[in-house]
C-alpha cells in the first residue's frame, strides 16, 4: 500500500474521500475472508444478481467477479438464471455451497459490508486528524453558542484545541464542564469517514455503531449503502462522533470485545 499523506481539513471541507478501489488487491481484502463473506450473504438471501452482491458488500463488480469464477470452478455456487449483462447474473448456493456457508457461520456470523483493512483505517484517522486544524477566537464563541465565557478561557480553550492533543476539564460539579465539552466538538467541522468493519489477522472487527456515529445525509426510506455512491463504499460518511459518560467509566469499558454468539469483535456497550 502506497505512502497517504495527510491532509488538513479546513473550514466548510467535505470529508476526505477514500478511492474505490477496482481489483481485490487494491481491497487489500484477503480472498479467503470475501469467499466466506459471500457465502453468507447468499446463504442468508438464497439468490443474489452479481450486482446486488457487489452492492451488499460495498465494493465494484470487478473486485468480487474472479471470486465469483473461482466459487463457480469449485462448484459452491449456481447460475439459475443470467441476464444481459454481468451484473444480471444471478447466483446461488449448491448443496455443497450451503455446508461451507454453514461452516463460514460457524467461523462468524458478520454479513455486511466487505471490511477495510487495519493499515488503511490507520492512515485514515491520521489523514482526518484535528491536528490539521487551526482554530481561531470566532469560531469557538460560535460553538459554545450563548453560553458566557470568560475571556482567558477561551484563550487557553484555543491553545488547547489547537495542539491537536488531549484535554482535561476540571472543576466542582455543575459548572457546565459537560456543557463546554459538548459543544468544544463542534469546532471540529467537517465530516469523517468511519468503515463499517475492519479486518485484523483474520478476523472482523466491527466499527461503524449506529449509536455512536450519525450517518450524514442518510436517506430516509433507504438503505446507507445507497448514499455512498461517490468513492469506497466501504466507509461510511458521519459527524465527528461525542460520547458522553460518567464515573462509572472504566479501562475494561474501552475494550474491544468478542461476541461468543455473532463470533465478530466489536465495542463494549457496557
Amino acid at each position: 500500500m502506497g505512502r497517504m499523506d495527510p491532509v488538513s481539513l479546513k473550514d466548510g471541507a467535505d470529508a476526505h474521500t477514500v478511492g474505490a478501489p477496482r481489483t481485490l488487491e487494491e481491497a487489500h481484502l484477503p480472498e479467503p475472508m470475501l469467499i466466506e463473506l459471500i457465502l453468507r450473504h447468499l446463504a442468508r438471501a438464497g439468490e443474489l444478481r452479481a450486482g446486488e452482491i457487489a452492492h451488499r458488500l460495498g465494493v465494484a463488480l470487478s473486485v468480487i467477479d474472479p471470486t465469483l469464477g473461482f466459487l463457480r470452478t469449485e462448484k459452491l455456487v449456481e447460475v439459475p438464471r443470467r441476464g444481459s449483462f454481468d451484473a444480471d447474473v444471478s447466483y446461488q448456493l449448491t448443496d455443497a455451497g450451503r455446508a461451507r456457508a454453514g461452516e463460514a457461520f460457524d467461523k462468524c456470523r458478520y454479513v455486511g459490508p466487505a471490511p477495510v483493512s487495519l493499515a488503511d483505517y490507520v492512515a485514515q484517522v491520521q489523514r482526518q486528524s484535528v491536528k490539521g486544524m487551526r482554530i481561531d477566537r470566532a469560531r469557538i464563541r460560535a460553538s459554545l453558542g450563548d453560553a458566557v465565557c470568560p475571556e482567558p478561557l477561551l484563550d487557553r480553550l484555543g491553545a488547547a484545541l489547537n495542539s491537536g492533543r488531549s484535554i482535561y476539564l476540571y472543576g466542582p460539579s455543575g459548572t457546565g464542564k459537560t456543557y463546554l465539552a459538548e459543544r468544544l466538538v463542534k469546532v471540529a467541522n467537517g465530516p469523517i469517514l468511519v468503515p463499517y468493519a475492519i479486518h485484523v489477522d483474520g478476523e472482523i472487527v466491527q466499527v461503524f455503531d449506529p449509536l455512536v456515529h450519525v450517518p450524514i445525509e442518510e436517506p430516509a426510506g433507504g438503505a446507507l449503502l445507497e448514499r455512498q455512491s461517490n468513492g469506497d463504499r466501504r466507509w461510511v460518511r458521519t459527524r465527528r462522533p461525542v460520547v458522553v459518560t460518567g464515573g462509572e467509566l472504566s479501562i475494561e469499558m474501552l475494550d474491544l470485545e468478542f461476541d461468543a454468539h455473532s463470533r465478530f469483535t466489536s465495542r463494549r456497550r457496557s
